[in-house]
């Protein structure tokens, strides 16, 4: 895959996806050409730095894994979480998801509901305090090919 983004959550979305091999475009022409060549032989391609990053997400507890029911939440419910931590409205993350605002509410209660919180505030600075733990990532970047979770 040949991407933008380097944030963990966008490479572990590619790898589950089936990714053999996760590329950023400021990379060299000869570093993608490299991991084009890895890939179509077999191998698997990820630059020492993304790997780096990534093996936290599959090994040992992160400080986002080790909170209670972080692990629980579906793509969806990540996907809203990262929305409203980049400070947008219930109404403007159903925009960009392309729902209803009631459907978001309902992802809101369920994340509430998953992570302990008992009010919206908490669940906004939750998700704040999330998302700056993250990579910067376009609000839309982790949309593409996601589906709709639960």
């Amino acid at each position: 895959m040949l991407s933008q983004y380097d944030a963990p959550a966008c490479v572990a979305s590619a790898v589950q996806a089936g990714a053999q091999g996760y590329v950023v475009k400021e990379r060299s022409a000869e570093e993608i050409i490299g991991a084009i060549r890895t890939v179509l032989a077999g191998g698997i391609c990820l630059t020492r730095a993304l790997a780096a990053r990534l093996v936290p997400e599959f090994v040992g507890p992160s400080a986002q894994s080790a909170r209670p029911g972080f692990n629980t939440l579906s793509r969806r419910e990540l996907q809203v979480l990262r929305l409203l931590g980049s400070g947008l409205s219930t109404r403007e993350v159903a925009e960009v998801l392309k729902l209803s605002v009631k459907t978001i509410e309902t992802y809101r209660e369920h994340l509430k509901l998953k992570l302990g919180l008992a009010e919206a505030p908490q669940l906004i600075r939750y998700a704040r305090d999330w998302a700056r733990e993250q990579v910067s990532v376009p609000p839309g970047a982790l949309l593409a090919g996601s589906g709709s979770g639960s």
